[in-house]
């Protein structure tokens, strides 16, 4: 029989509502038990159902699931519950319902969804009836801003991230981009950044012999979740949660767990290592090109930043090597430790709510899949709540 997900210290958190006084104790570290309940995108015989560069999935009111193939592969396969392919949403391309690079699918009132395309810089509505509409963002367009590449509903209009670039220097130096959040009109014609984020790193290296750019090692990102109102950021590698109103006002800061941890020679072989399973080529020389690549005398504080039904803010632990840690830290938005959770495999989460936990993992042969985790005991309310986060 299927075994239910138990986080105990999310039912403790439910038993009261907002204004709460503080948990008792330290923050219990609890273990999402296994099997998933469901997994999808590992019929292989079916090129539809074939899962590749997964850049977020969302739940239909039904239970089914869509999921976001990003990347020159764009693709958005609709699973059952059970976790069998249904159809495709759209197709490849630049007309209206098709995509180039979707970046983002959100779950809108009913089975509406909103579909962001980075690549062609426009949103898709797609009714619950299938019929779609595109809105192009025009204040992209016209220049008044640089291309985005986040997007997400908020009550007044739309939070937006800028896309960071690539930059190519000297080999061997950092070089780091910054980039702009901000408050995009409903019609998406008019964007009002609230703060400039430092963003992505990249250094020139040399791969065979030959000139290329990427990231240093242990390189940051940014990290961002909405949730209501309010808009959770994590910049820098740091372990400050910055919190922000939907327009732009600094709400509050809280700081997570842990203290910065100086990056040792293990912990770069473990990010070489990942550097060379991703790639066919020969491994001996990626595996002494990468040696050589610029790297970073700290670790991030987190790789993942998710706020779940309830408002929590969910804290992933960075770890060496795939970034992607087992390891969780669940936090309200008033910056109170609820819990630390331990997932079976390092994830990247898309969801956490009355359905379960929905995330994406990787096999050993690089193929990708999404797994379904039941969590039972599950909140009724928003406890610790934030004014400013509340949908009115």
């Amino acid at each position: 029989m299927r075994r239910l997900v138990t986080v105990l210290l999310l039912t403790v958190a439910a038993c009261g509502g907002p204004g709460d006084g503080p948990v008792q104790g330290a923050p219990e570290l609890l273990e999402i038990a296994g099997p998933p309940r469901s997994v999808l995108g590992l019929d292989a015989q079916n090129p539809d159902a074939v899962l590749n560069h997964v850049v977020d999935a969302t739940w239909l009111t039904d239970g089914s699931i869509v999921v976001a193939n990003g990347g020159l592969a764009t693709r958005l396969p609709i699973f059952s519950a059970e976790g069998d392919y249904l159809r495709l949403l759209g197709r490849q391309g630049d007309g209206p319902g098709e995509f180039r690079w979707v970046s983002s699918v959100e779950a809108g009132t009913g089975d509406s969804l909103f579909v962001f395309d980075a690549s062609l810089q426009r949103l898709t509505a797609v009714a619950s009836d299938g019929g779609m509409s595109v809105r192009p963002v025009r204040a992209v367009a016209s220049g008044h801003v640089r291309a985005l590449r986040w997007v997400n509903q908020v009550p007044e209009g739309w939070i937006a991230f800028e896309m960071d670039m690539p930059m190519s220097g000297e080999v061997g130096v950092i070089i780091r981009d910054t980039i702009d959040a901000g408050v995009l009109s409903e019609d998406m014609t008019d964007f009002e950044p609230f703060v400039t984020l430092p963003a992505l790193m990249s250094t020139t290296m040399l791969l065979g012999g030959r000139r290329g750019f990427g990231s240093p090692a242990f390189a940051p990102q940014v990290l961002q979740a909405a949730w209501g109102r309010c808009v959770f950021v994590v910049a820098d590698g740091s372990h400050t949660v910055n919190v922000y109103s939907s327009r732009g006002r600094v709400v509050t800061s809280f700081r997570g767990p842990g203290t910065s941890r100086e990056a040792t020679a293990d912990d770069f072989e473990r990010w070489v290592d990942y550097r060379v399973s991703l790639s066919p080529n020969d491994e001996d020389m990626l595996r002494s090109s990468y040696r050589e690549v610029a790297r970073l005398e700290t670790l991030p504080a987190y790789s993942q930043i998710v706020a779940d039904e309830w408002g929590r803010v969910w804290l992933q632990e960075y770890t060496p090597g795939t970034t992607l840690g087992r390891r969780w830290f669940v936090y309200s938005q008033r910056g109170r430790h609820l819990a630390d959770v331990q997932v079976p495999k390092r994830l990247r989460v898309f969801e956490i709510s009355t359905s379960g936990l929905l995330g994406a993992a990787l096999g050993d042969f690089g193929e990708e899949y999404i797994e379904v985790y039941d969590l039972a005991d599950l909140p009724t309310g928003g406890a610790d709540a934030l004014d400013a986060c509340v949908v009115e």
